[in-house]
């Protein structure tokens, strides 16, 4: 194949994804990212998917959520914002084909809108398992809930 024509399938290739970007109806931005089309969707109206990195905003201009979609899943590092522009989560995401979702898995970490710690633990299919730590907005700890958890439920 020559070097022009490669260059022409390269360019057709990207063109078909392109950036997709969502307003509130007063203009703010909502939502960015690539969308690709969908080879399943066979011409369908909505035969676009959403790809690569993603990002969302709150009404007032500050980030809500931001992560990686692969094929219309939410899959690796996710991460959420409060309203303040404070970190409110950050955690993994991975699909899991028997409930077509994308439940949190593996370590986690959750602040207060302060700023502070608010809990630490990892899941398994979206579900607590083993040690969570719980703070209370002033840093101590929440001996009411932390301890061992299995399947969502902690541990007496």
């Amino acid at each position: 194949m020559s070097l022009r024509v490669a260059a022409t399938l390269a360019f057709l290739g990207l063109a078909a994804c392109g950036s997709e970007v969502e307003y509130y109806s007063d203009g703010a931005r909502r939502a960015e990212g690539r969308l690709a089309r969908d080879r399943a969707a066979h011409g369908r109206v909505g035969g676009e998917r959403e790809i690569g990195p993603w990002q969302w905003w709150f009404p007032n201009g500050e980030r809500r959520e931001a992560g990686t979609i692969e094929d219309g899943k939410r899959v690796g590092e996710w991460t959420q914002w409060y309203p303040n522009g404070q970190r409110r989560s950050r955690g993994q995401r991975e699909f899991d084909a028997s409930t077509q979702s994308s439940p949190r898995t593996g370590l986690w970490t959750y602040w207060h809108e302060n700023g502070s710690i608010l809990a630490r633990g990892v899941y398994r299919l979206g579900l607590r398992e083993g040690h969570w730590d719980y703070s209370r907005e002033d840093g101590s700890l929440d001996a009411e809930l932390t301890g061992e958890y299995h399947a969502d439920r902690r541990l007496d």
